[in-house]
């Protein structure tokens, strides 16, 4: 008799969990206050189905792929989801791109990475969300005797 009567409030149990669970709402979503003045922040993905739904983006991207290049540079679209890499051609040992590493600190600049790769080097020199940014740095760069080149590169190529 006790096993049959804690069978049947388990099953009353169940069936009330089951009928609250159909039937609850779901909690509301936390709204936390943007400050005035603040623009919202946007995830990369909510930022590129929101240009793709607007038509009168469509041109704007056209129309920046035209925009001159310096002759070091990677010419093709420039539309949403491509980056620009500033770099240092390959050096021929370590050593001289540690060298040319001390040129570049001796000249004022700070923003800079050695890259190894296999025998030869390469300097990074900034990653950059527009062609207008990474142009500034190249110029500023050759300014000051170093061979620096630009470089177009997708968003979801590693940097």
């Amino acid at each position: 008799m006790l096993i049959r009567a804690a069978i049947v409030l388990l099953l009353v149990l169940n069936l009330g969990v089951a009928a609250w669970w159909v039937l609850h709402d779901a909690p509301p979503a936390p709204a936390v206050p943007q400050p005035s003045g603040v623009p919202r922040l946007q995830l990369l993905d909510e930022s590129t189905q929101a240009d793709d739904d607007t038509p009168g983006n469509q041109a704007p991207a056209a129309t920046s792929s035209a925009a001159p290049a310096a002759p070091g540079a990677c010419r093709g679209p420039a539309g949403q989801g491509t980056n620009w890499r500033v770099y240092l051609p390959d050096l021929e040992s370590a050593e001289a791109a540690q060298a040319m590493a001390a040129r570049i600190g001796a000249a004022g600049f700070s923003d800079f990475l050695v890259m190894r790769e296999g025998d030869a080097s390469s300097i990074a020199l900034g990653l950059f969300s527009t062609l207008d940014g990474a142009q500034r740095r190249v110029d500023a760069l050759q300014a000051a005797g170093f061979p620096a080149r630009c470089a177009r590169i997708a968003a979801s190529t590693p940097a």
